[in-house]
């Protein structure tokens, strides 16, 4: 987010931030602070943002508390989203676990397994996918920690 900073006088003056203005994070595993005005969640938790001035024979210091929390969603993300394979051909997805609007990633160990054994094989803990006759069938990975979180779609073609 931007910091919109205003400097306020004794007597209730306000003017726009001075470039010797300093902005810094007390905690940058939970913020960052880009460019001296723009405030970038690294993590969760609470961090004390502190900005300071000197001006006039004076430091003026003011603190602000920042909180990161974030949304439980639970977004999983396939490397192919779905795949085309001849007969007898093989490859191995990938699958990344993403929280938090995106902005962060879980790891997760995966148990995968098919739709439809007839079409394809799925060697259940590397993932690798072959195809065994024209069809179409599903692989789908359980995590360990999350349980069932999708699937992907498998098309197996005739040589």
């Amino acid at each position: 987010m931007q910091l919109a900073i205003t400097v306020v006088s004794a007597t209730g003056d306000t003017t726009a931030a001075p470039a010797g203005l300093l902005v810094v994070s007390r905690d940058t595993a939970v913020v960052r602070i880009d460019s001296d005005t723009v405030v970038r969640s690294t993590g969760m938790g609470s961090a004390w943002v502190v900005a300071s001035l000197d001006t006039a024979g004076q430091s003026l210091r003011d603190s602000l508390q920042v909180w990161v929390s974030c949304t439980m969603e639970l977004v999983p993300v396939f490397n192919p989203s779905t795949k085309t394979l001849a007969v007898g051909e093989s490859f191995t997805p990938s699958l990344v676990l993403f929280g938090c609007g995106e902005h962060l990633t879980y790891s997760d160990t995966f148990q995968w397994s098919a739709s439809d054994s007839t079409i394809v094989r799925v060697d259940a803990t590397a993932g690798t996918t072959t195809g065994l006759r024209s069809g179409t069938a599903r692989v789908f990975a359980h995590g360990t920690r999350f349980g069932s979180v999708g699937s992907m779609g498998i098309t197996v073609t005739a040589p």
